[in-house]
Formats: structure tokens, sequence, C-alpha cells
């Protein structure tokens, strides 16, 4: 798999994809069902690293390579409603040699309205054998181009403390519902 070197400031370390919530997608409450944000999300990451990075994970497949996910942490913010747009963005947060730390969020089509934040941590896997691996050396190349900056430090942060960062980043609304 080749990627294209880019320098730093040509990468979108935010890049974002917009959705129209489908009737399949909600609950009888014509809300997003829970667990459909994170299939919103994981698909949007996939288009992302596709689409702005040169990265496709059917190539690393057929490669015998992959990611499993180890673990989520995911808040609820606002609902997202049936036919509503909305803007999911995705950012590489962390990584070593044996995880990558994403981190997801669902805004409304304005980019305002903070709906969820989702981080994942992904391992890295054989497809042969089933085992954990490491990172190969150009797939560490890569994370260190598309890593974001100066934020958030994963070691003192918590997802709370992510969330308001996030918020007053970017002047966003939010009134958490539930």
């Amino acid at each position: 798999m080749e990627n294209q070197k880019k320098s730093t400031t040509q990468i979108n370390h935010y890049p974002e994809t917009s959705y129209k919530v489908r009737f399949s997608d909600c609950d009888p409450f014509r809300h997003l069902n829970n667990a459909r944000y994170l299939d919103y999300c994981l698909h949007a990451r996939e288009e992302h690293l596709k689409q702005f990075y040169d990265v496709d994970l059917n190539l690393f497949a057929k490669q015998g390579a992959a990611w499993v996910i180890s673990g989520h942490e995911i808040q609820y913010l606002r609902p997202v409603m049936l036919g509503e747009e909305i803007r999911i963005r995705t950012a590489l947060l962390d990584f070593n040699l044996t995880s990558i730390w994403v981190e997801m969020s669902i805004w409304d089509q304005a980019g305002q309205e903070l709906k969820a934040v989702l981080w994942t941590q992904f391992v890295p896997v054989s497809v042969l054998s089933g085992k954990k691996k490491e990172h190969t050396e150009e797939m560490m190349a890569l994370f260190e181009q598309i890593k974001v900056v100066n934020e958030p430090d994963l070691e003192s942060m918590n997802l709370t403390k992510r969330i308001s960062q996030l918020l007053q980043k970017n002047n966003a609304i939010v009134e958490v519902s539930i």
C-alpha cells in the first residue's frame, strides 16, 4: 500500500462527512438508535481514511492486516432525529506500536450543536493468525502525519473534559437531554 507523502499543513486532521438519518436506523421515538451511532461513526472513519489519507482498509485485509476494536467510550448529548442532516468529524488522537485511539463526533449540519462523542481504541491484528501485531513503520509514519496536533493529552483527559474542550473550541451549543 503506497501513501502519498503530504506535509502536515496539507493534512486535514478533522475530516467531516455529512449524513442524512434514515428511518431504518431509528427507534420508535424517531431518534437514531444508540447502537447506530457507532455504525455511523465507524462508516465515516472508513470513508475519511480512504478519501483524505488514501488508506483502503480492504487492501490491508487482502494483505492479511486488520484492526479490531478493543474498546469504546461514548457520550450521547442530544438526540439525532429521523431525517436530520448531521456531520461526523473524526480524528486520530494518539497511537503507539500496538494501538490507535480515534475520536468521532456527531454534530448538527451547521456544526454548532454537538450530539455525541465517541472514543474508540483499535488494535492491529493479523487476519491469518488472529493475533495482535505491531504497526508497520509505514503506518507509524502515516499516523504521525495525521494525528491531531496539540490536543488532547489522553493521559490527562477524559471524555467529559474533552467534550467541554470541543464545545469551547467550536463555540458550540449543548444541552444534555436524555
